[in-house]
């Protein structure tokens, strides 16, 4: 049951994204119009292994379960025209790059090795494969949001736990931070788009766009193909480049860009149907000195009202810091594989246990200055509102957690129920070399 709830989530998560090997593919499982590939399962077994699973069927049984259900969410998402926003998409982004970071040792050369992909080109592959995570998750939650539980079926629901049963809670911490970015400036923002209308004046009068792009472009994936990124759908873009990308005429060259990542000159190369083919020369703006400098005053001011008693950390946090992630839950950061603010010790990066190992529960550290994986220079004031102490649950001191594992218990008879009749209403295909284990007989019918 543990094992299965650690894959619940994830299939899609890493589905259909190479990890840097080629695969000899075909499809193993069919739900609706989503097909679950040969590499979708290599892809999950590998991380599976890698995380400590046993190698064998019973993890391969897992990961095909999950795989197949994740899809028939999927299948029911699209069915109910379920949608997610860009900026759910964006943060799902940014919270995975920060665990795939820490599975790196906060070395972004080192992730970039495992993909064979630069930090960028990485984070615009998961787009896709996030946003149908996304979409399905939604589809689960609005399945299971109206199913309730009473303190009656969580009293029972532990008194029915065997003693080996009954868990042990590790020791557990929750983290709060205030960040406050290096902002650029209005005159270095100048300075690019000067700099790239400098570019496209000469290209237009008979500079090569390509030659442009591998000399200034500070996008390393596409600066060594001239700029080129290769044919791309809708969706696969950050919406400020690809609402430009889709309306050029092939040889036209886009006026400056502004997007998340810095500044662009597009230029369309071709385009198929939903798909075009482009090129673009990228400029970062830089943030300097005097512009950290001004962080630096503002974070010290933040920290001297909240050190005075004068403002609660989690009211400065709500209405000064720029982690958009945090500063709505008062500062607290929130575990991307839980939902809540509480992080087992192993799941904090090192890097921010070694900030707040040191700080006893409500102290707060003084201002530090950090380099995130992409290069961005911010100061941060981290925050320990409590750590626990390892030890057996109970419904005294651990009611909410044994409520939520009640819960889950409970949605989960709940969700077979729904699965059974979806696999009879829906067409549902699943290989039969691939039935790894006779839990997976149910995704059967229409195999003969």
């Amino acid at each position: 049951m543990k094992m299965k709830k650690i894959f619940i989530g994830l299939a899609l998560l890493v589905s259909s994204w190479s990890f840097g090997q080629q695969v000899a593919d075909e499809i193993i499982g069919i739900v609706g119009d989503n097909i679950i590939l040969k590499s979708d399962l290599d892809s999950q077994y590998g991380q599976a292994i890698a995380q400590g699973f046993p190698k064998g069927k019973d993890t391969k049984c897992l990961i095909v379960e999950d795989l197949m259900f994740q899809s028939l969410l999927l299948n029911q998402a699209q069915i109910d025209s379920i949608e997610v926003t860009e900026a759910q998409v964006e943060d799902q982004i940014d919270r995975r790059m920060q665990y795939f970071m820490m599975q790196m040792n906060g070395n972004p050369k080192l992730l970039e090795e495992y993909f064979g992909k630069t930090y960028l080109e990485i984070k615009e592959d998961l787009k896709v494969v996030v946003e149908n995570n996304l979409k399905a998750e939604q589809m689960k939650s609005n399945l299971t949001s109206g199913v309730k539980i009473t303190p009656a079926e969580v009293r029972a629901y532990f008194e029915s736990l065997d003693e080996d049963s009954i868990p042990l809670i590790g020791s557990e911490i929750e983290i709060g931070q205030i960040e406050i970015k290096g902002k650029v400036s209005e005159a270095e923002k100048d300075r690019v788009v000067k700099e790239l209308l400098k570019i496209k004046d000469q290209i237009n009068a008979g500079s090569s766009f390509t030659a442009k792009a591998a000399l200034y472009s500070q996008d390393p994936g596409s600066a060594r193909n001239g700029g080129e990124l290769g044919f791309v759908g809708r969706g696969q873009l950050v919406p400020e480049f690809e609402a430009v990308a889709f309306k050029l005429k092939p040889g036209e060259i886009s006026n400056v860009v502004e997007s998340p990542y810095g500044y662009h000159l597009i230029q369309l190369i071709e385009k198929r149907g939903e798909m075009v083919n482009v090129r673009h020369i990228l400029l970062i703006p830089q943030v300097y000195p005097s512009d950290l400098n001004k962080a630096k005053s503002k974070i010290d001011s933040i920290y001297s009202l909240v050190q005075k008693g004068e403002m609660s950390f989690a009211k400065a946090a709500a209405e000064f810091s720029d982690d958009e992630n945090s500063s709505s839950y008062g500062g607290m950061m929130v575990n991307p594989k839980t939902g809540t603010t509480s992080f087992a010790i192993e799941d904090v990066d090192s890097k921010m246990f070694f900030e707040v190992d040191h700080l006893k529960v409500g102290e707060m550290s003084e201002p530090k200055l950090v380099v995130s994986p992409d290069g961005k220079k911010s100061y941060k004031i981290f925050y320990l509102k409590s750590k626990t102490k390892p030890h057996k649950a109970s419904l005294s001191t651990d009611y909410q957690k044994i409520q939520q594992e009640a819960l889950v218990q409970k949605q989960g008879k709940f969700l077979d129920q729904w699965l059974k009749k979806q696999v009879k209403e829906n067409y549902v295909m699943l290989k039969e070399k691939y039935l790894f284990c006779d839990e997976l007989n149910k995704w059967v019918k229409s195999v003969n």
